[in-house]
């Protein structure tokens, strides 16, 4: 019985005095020790290298990805030891030591955003969102936290000069939990980001990395703005890219978007803008196609329909939302813009919008960004009232006949010049990010306007979305 007291108390022990712990022999160990290492000598945690890479000379390093929930595995050519880390606070050191000599992984790496929030009564979850960084200096990132703003997980590019976009989650319907996020693998092109999507399981362990098939350009990198996960073997990855088409016997420079939906390797629909020159016209902005790669529509979000199953596009530069024939690719209707199919008011039209959404009481929800940079050139007189905020706004579509059978508008207390995006969550709120806005980053607000929960903008970065889930825990 003594012994089992000084056991327990050892253990409460180690869990009280040690942010960072392994267990092993029902015993916690402040260091990783592996022994009888042959060169060369490869280091990874969690199934990706240190940054920087290993070398013996090298004493302090970082890891790609680190986790609270699950345990984390450090890999020595093979030798694994798993360890766990309680919190990203503090600037812990993990020692480890190979062939008896000591190294140290940060546990927090020195560029991961510093998170200031306030709540209000909201309910705890996990807000999963990716911050880019303003300047070169400041390293992209995915981070899943609490409402408290504590850490549960992150992904940084091993490239610090490279960003991570759109992270969230899935639950597929075998029950299975995934997550991805779009990490960007090339510096090409100023508009868009361009590289693989990240799969990940329930655990933060990868899977696989998707990109399109058939790519004419030889790539197949998609962009930084979307995807859908319908399973582990099937999903839709849209991209934005150069092309260059010939209307009325002329040269056009444009970035068109492109659809694919894949199932087994094998691509079953795909969706080329450049079929559609009549779109060409209805451009707000970027329309000038004597210039180089004009973003005429710049796709940013894309869903299914649950009630008839066909997609729901935002296209950012036509200021409008498109219902796409997902077996023939007919453009069935058009919300907004120039050519809008159901009559809105200059107070109803929305202006560079993001993340267009199906709520559950079957409304169209937009995130209204409400920004000012129409070009005159291309928008003419497009009849929008400017807004100082950026705003919700649902409507409820009667497409049989085009017309509104329902609007909702909720001004938002912040602008977001662009990205920016809003989603229903499971707790019947709603969860904002403010893309970005320099100073405020996400909120969470009730059916009333009342604001629940707030996240600070970290200095130096901005955020692409914000989502908010039901805590799960993988098996």
């Amino acid at each position: 019985m003594v012994k089992r007291t000084k056991l327990v108390v050892l253990i409460i022990g180690c869990i009280l005095l040690c942010p960072l712990f392994i267990w092993g022999g029902n015993v916690c160990r402040h260091r990783l020790v592996f022994a009888h290492v042959i060169e060369p000598v490869v280091v990874t945690v969690n199934g990706y290298r240190l940054m920087p890479d290993f070398s013996p000379e090298h004493n302090i390093y970082e890891a790609m990805t680190l986790n609270t929930m699950y345990e984390n595995i450090m890999q020595v050519n093979g030798l694994k030891k798993a360890f766990r880390v309680t919190s990203f606070m503090s600037n812990d050191l993990l020692p480890f030591s190979i062939n008896g000599k000591t190294y140290y992984l940060r546990i927090r790496p020195r560029r991961l955003p510093r998170i200031d929030v306030q709540s209000n009564g909201a309910t705890d979850g996990h807000i999963l969102t990716t911050f880019a960084g303003i300047s070169k200096k400041a390293q992209g990132f995915a981070v899943m936290m609490n409402t408290r703003g504590d850490v549960l997980f992150y992904y940084t590019n091993p490239n610090p000069r490279l960003n991570v976009s759109d992270f969230k989650r899935y639950i597929l319907p075998n029950g299975k939990i995934r997550y991805t996020m779009m990490v960007q693998t090339t510096s090409c092109c100023s508009a868009y980001w361009y590289g693989e999507l990240l799969v990940m399981d329930g655990k933060f362990r990868k899977i696989r990395s998707l990109r399109q098939q058939k790519d004419i350009k030889g790539t197949g990198l998609i962009d930084n703005h979307d995807s859908l996960l319908l399973s582990d073997y099937h999903y839709i990855l849209p991209r934005n890219q150069h092309e260059v088409m010939v209307v009325d016997g002329e040269e056009k420079h444009v970035a068109a978007s492109i659809m694919q939906e894949i199932k087994n390797g094998q691509v079953i629909f795909e969706w080329q803008s450049q079929n559609y020159p009549e779109l060409l016209d209805e451009a707000l902005r970027a329309c000038q196609y004597e210039e180089h790669a004009q973003d005429y529509l710049h796709l940013n979000s894309i869903i299914i329909d649950p009630r008839d199953n066909h997609f729901i596009v935002s296209f950012r530069s036509t200021s409008s939302v498109m219902k796409i024939h997902r077996k023939t690719g007919q453009i069935l209707w058009r919300l907004g813009g120039k050519k809008d199919d159901f009559g809105l008011t200059p107070e109803q039209l929305f202006v560079f919008q993001h993340t267009a959404t199906i709520t559950d009481d079957g409304y169209v929800m937009i995130f209204d960004n409400h920004a000012r940079d129409l070009d005159p050139r291309c928008a003419g007189g497009f009849p929008y009232q400017p807004a100082e905020t950026s705003r919700i706004l649902k409507f409820k579509l009667d497409e049989k006949n085009k017309r509104l059978a329902g609007f909702q508008s909720f001004p938002l207390p912040w602008h977001a010049a662009y990205m920016g995006s809003v989603f229903e969550t499971e707790y019947n709120t709603y969860i904002v990010g403010y893309g970005s806005n320099a100073q405020m980053g996400a909120a969470e607000i009730d059916r009333d306007g009342k604001i629940l929960w707030e996240m600070r903008q970290p200095v130096g970065f901005y955020n692409y979305r914000v989502y908010k889930y039901k805590p799960v825990l993988s098996r």
